[in-house]
């Protein structure tokens, strides 16, 4: 969605924007984002503004005020629903007037303005009884009954009432209609008639299965039946009412995880992206660190040295000054790779880098400017803003390309690719915006012209290189595209600090609140992010962040030589591994989790602690387990056995011991889990035989082998001892009375729960006691004691609500509720059934908290190894300060003497290299600039534009590029136009033309500057006429082949321009004027295999002949040779009489070829 409609905003189709947005704005809606289907609706009513539409726009007006209003903003809810309505009201539409009606009355209700709401609710009345439509009427009357309620009018109320229910046999508004009319005789006290009604809204609701509208009935008539004291029919009522509104709140439920889901996948890529640009920052940064501190090492040593060869650098002073001017004139204007490569074998190859964003700007309306401004003052212009550009560009590592005319173009992730190029383009185009509003402002004070810029940005694939021989040979990138710039793609990469800053849950927070509460203030945004995706998806975005950092810190730690070091930052690796196989088994990742735990205890399993083995064995064994592996499974549950210190991790370990043996008798059962115990605990009367013990029966009984968990418990009670005061005791007594239950063995479960409320309350553990309560009032009322089992109950429900134990004391209700039901004792039970509605939304909150604590709590164990790996960061990147000071304070004395030994040696050499760098650069900087402007460069460090009266443009163009770009890879694209602009850059050297610049696959020279006598017109058009000759050849050697081939164009035009260079890096010989602009114009209105030319050029050529071609001037006019006979002209011209030109007109047009 988000691509169709960037697709349409790119080729401006509004009502394709249209429909994309709408389609948006619907998701939005269905998904309950109603913050994102506001903007989604103003963004509508701007194209339908665009459009006209008034339809369309009332309509969106009257969506966006009903969004505000359920928003909570009512005053400006109402602002646009009045806008809405007077537009409808123009319309003269009965039906959109009807329905501004509704939502103006909706919005002062809730504003508390009953008379304002009175009255569009009368309006809604009149509207719908004029248009006597009977379902609108209804809904009609039933808004203003809503009114009359509101204002206390309840006979009013009724009377509308009725007549909704007169107007229409629709059951859905039948029964809402109905419900209302009995809540309001409720309230009046006429019980009879509300009963009626309640029972009719009832029945229509049941029939047409609106599960709103029967949770409002159902509730009304709960309270009807209470107050007239029939309790067993309030009874069903209550329990239809909740059942009812655990639908509602389910469907509510499955809404906001689908919102969170859909957020979720909009925010993770801005995570992502965020901390990859953190760590970056991060990285640099410390590396700049140590780069200073040894910088500054080095500066201190170098001072002797320096002092000591200071007459050696005086001598060579002036070829230094002179080789280091060429150099950065030529880095101004090639990248260093590309400059070092020409340098070293006189061409740049190609390069295929993966990713590059290209920014393209250009000023709108800069013909006209041309016509209001002189030549000297454009450019000085274009030359103030092109300069303030290349600041921006040198602040954000971005290349600057060239510049084309009024246009600049740069790329960011060349020539040194990097990760951040999206990002820093963007950036830099925010503050080029920036400079042009500045720009602006102060023209429009001064009451100058001014600029105004586009600028588009893309990511793409490009090849880069230097194209041609001849001057103008800067890199170029090929197929870029203009887009807009999305702001959103800037806003969602600012939420890194936060996201980083609050991932660790605060000691003792048990709640969302508690837990955004103890934020620290700068972690704003991140509080609001959290909120919209959930606590759940933000803990597992920031755990695998956090993960993906520790692990850089742990490839530190490993490079220590200390071996307690290496001992921690081996453990914190196999945790961080641990996490991961735990993430990747909670996702059913079986493979990768595996994975994960054999790279941790290849690790841990030299020094490992018992802790750390029974972590990994009991991993295991539960993995097997879940791929049904039992053989392994047992394998791992044996291996682990040894290192269980506690009674809960020995149960866990038999639970996987009793699946196998339920599974695969034959390879393991019950006798050997018994010789498991005798081999591990042969002392009987050991604490953690009796805890084996137990863990046994109580493994047994989950198991359902409820006679052997009998068994051995009486056999451990015996042989242990009644042990006052021992909490595993009394939970013994209380496991025994549950397998006695679960045998039916009734009295001897009630004797054996008594025994165990005894000793939990010598214990005084209320916890125990209230849950033994519970169980033990189940057994009484499965005995036939109802009467003793309720009060075990109330106890048990007591206690529990003491201890805010909320899920035993929803069972406990829960067994009150249903033995008040069976005993007819409806009006407890009713008492019960609205405790036990209480209890369970309480537990599904309950829940919903635990599961946010189990994911906080993954992320504190990350943080912590987070916090101990930097500590040990801390301590080894110290020590490695210290012995990396010592080793540079040894090697500063031996640097330094052999240094003074080969001084000599390496000074002359130097000077040879130097010289011939110097050579080298001059000739490749004479190569890219003309030499007058070249000189003026190196002595001012600045070249002034000049004008030029006469000067001859030549462009050319090839047709059918694009369809011959997508059938050649990017290397043989580049390859065949080296090709075709190096026998160009021969042809015009040959006649003393200046090439200006490439364009893509376009081509650009002038003859007649810098130094007018140069070259001539004729010069230029003979040029031209060797460049089509070499296209037509270079074509049938092509189409022998069976490859692509190129059409090419040319046109050529003479004129008055001004010349010179703009901006401050990347410096461009450029030329402005219309005349530019004609000869464009020149090549655009020409035919392939031609060369069209103006009627300046014609008029300068037409007397030409062959034998003066070479040193005819612009004066020479003659048509006749030295001996008087008549001259054979050079040339020969097609009038093609006045051609229309874009932007100029008609205009006389000739083809010229040479004879």
């Amino acid at each position: 969605m988000d691509k169709a409609l960037a697709r349409y905003e790119s080729i401006q189709d509004t009502a394709g924007m249209v429909a994309a947005m709408e389609d948006r704005r619907d998701l939005y809606l269905s998904r309950g984002d109603l913050e994102a289907y506001l903007k989604s609706c103003e963004h509508l009513l701007g194209l339908y503004t665009i459009l006209g539409d008034s339809t369309n726009i009332g309509w969106e007006l009257a969506n966006i005020s009903l969004a505000l209003t359920n928003l909570g903003h009512g005053s400006e809810a109402l602002g646009y629903m009045r806008r809405s309505w007077r537009i409808f009201e123009q319309m003269g539409d009965s039906t959109e007037l009807a329905f501004s009606c509704i939502e103006l009355g909706r919005a002062h209700r809730a504003m508390g303005n009953l008379d304002s709401a009175f009255h569009y609710a009368e309006l809604e009345v009149r509207f719908m009884q004029r248009r006597g439509l009977g379902m609108d009427l209804c809904r009609a009357f039933y808004h203003r009954a809503e009114v009359w309620e509101q204002m206390h009018a309840v006979d009013s109320a009724l009377a509308d009432l009725r007549r909704s229910t007169a107007c229409t046999d629709t059951s859905t508004l039948l029964a809402a209609s109905y419900a209302a009319m009995a809540r309001l005789e409720l309230a009046a006290g006429l019980l009879g008639q509300a009963e009626g009604h309640g029972t009719t809204a009832l029945a229509m609701a049941r029939a047409t299965g609106n599960i709103q509208r029967l949770h409002a009935a159902a509730s009304v008539l709960a309270s009807i039946y209470v107050d007239r004291g029939r309790f067993q029919e309030a009874l069903e009522m209550r329990t239809l009412e909740m059942r009812m509104g655990d639908s509602l709140r389910s469907d509510a439920l499955l809404r906001s995880v689908d919102r969170l889901s859909f957020l979720q996948r909009i925010y993770a890529d801005s995570l992502r992206n965020a901390d990859e640009r953190y760590s970056i920052i991060r990285d640099r940064d410390a590396q700049l660190s140590r780069e200073r501190e040894r910088r500054n090492v080095l500066l201190y040593s170098a001072f002797g040295l320096l002092m000591i060869t200071g007459l050696v650098w005086r001598q060579r002073n002036k070829v230094n000054k002179a080789r280091k001017r060429s150099d950065e004139l030529l880095l101004n204007i090639l990248p260093s790779e590309v400059a070092e490569e020409l340098k070293a074998k006189g061409e740049a190859e190609a390069r295929q880098i993966d990713q590059v964003t290209v920014l393209f700007t250009d000023f709108k309306g800069f013909t006209e400017m041309s016509e209001k401004l002189t030549a000297k003052e454009l450019v000085a212009d274009i030359h103030e803003c092109f300069s303030a550009f290349d600041h921006i560009m040198q602040k954000h590592g971005i290349e600057k390309i060239k510049t084309i005319g009024d246009a600049y173009m740069a790329a960011g992730g060349l020539p040194t690719p990097n990760t951040t190029h999206a990002l820093d383009v963007v950036k830099a185009a925010l503050e080029i915006r920036d400079v042009i509003a500045e720009n602006k402002a102060r023209k429009v004070a001064a009451g100058l012209p001014y600029f105004e810029i586009r600028i588009g940005i893309h990511t793409l694939h490009p090849t880069r290189q230097s194209a041609g021989e001849g001057q103008g040979g800067d890199g170029d990138v090929f197929r870029y595209e203009r887009m807009s710039i999305i702001r959103s793609s800037i806003l969602a990469a600012l939420t890194l600090h936060a996201v980083m800053s609050c991932t660790a849950q605060p000691e003792g927070a048990d709640t969302l609140d508690a837990w955004l509460a103890r934020m620290p203030s700068d972690t704003v945004r991140a509080r609001g992010l959290v909120e919209r995706i959930g606590v759940q998806r933000f803990s597992e975005f920031a755990c695998f962040e956090l993960e993906s950092r520790l692990n850089e810190l742990l490839d530190r730690i490993d490079r220590s030589t200390d071996p307690v070091v290496k001992r921690k930052g081996r453990a914190l690796r196999a945790r961080s591994l641990m996490n991961r196989a735990h993430h990747a088994a909670w996702q059913t990742n079986h493979a990768v989790a595996l994975q994960y735990l054999r790279s941790a205890w290849g690790l841990l399993k030299e020094d490992a602690t018992h802790d750390e083995a029974l972590t990994y064995y009991g991993m295991l064994t539960q993995l097997y387990f879940d791929v049904g592996d039992t053989a392994r499974q047992a394998q791992y549950g044996l291996l682990a056995m040894p290192h269980a210190r506690a009674l809960g991790d020995t149960a866990r370990l038999l639970y996987h011991m009793l699946e196998i043996a339920n599974a695969e008798r034959g390879h393991f059962d019950l006798d050997s889990i018994q010789g498991l115990g005798d081999r591990f605990y042969r002392d009987q009367e050991s604490e953690s035989a009796r805890k084996f013990e137990w863990a046994m029966a109580w493994t047994l009984m989950d198991e359902g082998h409820y006679a052997k968990a009998l068994t051995r418990l009486k056999s451990s009670i015996d042989r242990h001892g009644d042990r006052p005061n021992d909490r595993d005791h009394a939970l013994n007594h209380w496991t025994l009375g549950e397998t006695y239950a679960k045998l039916d063995s009734l009295p001897q479960a009630i004797a054996a729960l008594e025994r165990a409320i005894a000793l939990a309350t010598e214990l005084n553990s209320a916890t125990y006691v209230s849950r033994e309560r519970l169980m033990l009032g189940d057994v009484l009322e499965r005995s036939g004691r109802g009467r003793e089992a309720e009060r075990e109950w109330l106890l048990a429900a007591q206690g529990l609500r003491a201890l805010h134990l909320v899920e035993y004391e929803l069972d406990a209700v829960e067994s009150l509720k249903d033995l008040y039901a069976r005993e007819g004792r409806c009006q407890d039970a009713l008492r019960m059934t609205d405790r036990w509605a209480v209890l369970k939304d309480s537990v599904a909150v309950m829940n919903a908290g635990k599961e946010i604590l189990r994911m906080e709590f993954e992320d504190q164990a990350v943080a912590d190894s987070m916090a101990s790996a930097q500590r040990l960061q801390r301590e080894q990147e110290q020590a490695e300060a210290r012995i990396s000071r010592e080793r540079t304070r040894r090697n500063i004395f031996l640097f330094s003497g052999l240094g003074l030994l080969v001084f000599g040696v390496v000074v002359f050499r130097q000077r040879r290299r130097i010289q011939k760098a110097l050579h080298r650069s001059d000739e490749l900087l004479l190569n890219i600039l003309p030499e007058e402007v070249a000189e003026e460069l190196k002595a001012k460090g600045h070249a002034d534009a000049k004008h030029f009266d006469n000067v001859t443009i030549l462009f050319t163009d090839f047709k059918g590029f694009t369809e011959a770009s997508e059938k050649l890879s990017p290397q043989e694209l580049v390859e065949e136009l080296n090709i075709c602009f190096k026998a160009f850059d021969h042809i015009i050297t040959a006649r003393g033309i200046e090439k200006i610049k490439t364009i893509g696959d376009a081509y650009m020279c002038a003859g007649g500057l810098p130094v007018p006598s140069s070259s001539t017109p004729a010069g230029v058009v003979q040029a031209a006429l060797e460049m089509q000759a070499f296209m037509i050849a270079r074509k049938k050697e092509r189409d022998a082949q069976g490859k692509p081939a190129f059409d090419m164009r040319v046109g050529i035009h003479t004129g008055p321009v001004v010349a010179g260079i703009v901006g401050v890096k990347k410096f461009a010989y450029d030329i402005w004027g219309d005349t530019v602009n004609t000869a464009s114009r020149m090549e655009s209105s020409g035919e392939v295999g031609q060369v069209n030319i103006s009627e300046a050029t014609y008029a300068l050529v037409k007397n030409v002949v062959s034998s003066q071609l070479s040193v005819v001037s612009d004066h020479d006019s003659g048509r006749t040779t030295d001996n008087g006979q008549p001259a054979t002209p050079a040339f020969h011209f097609t009038p093609r009489g006045k051609v229309q030109a874009k932007g100029k007109g008609e205009m006389e047009m000739y083809f010229v070829r040479s004879l």
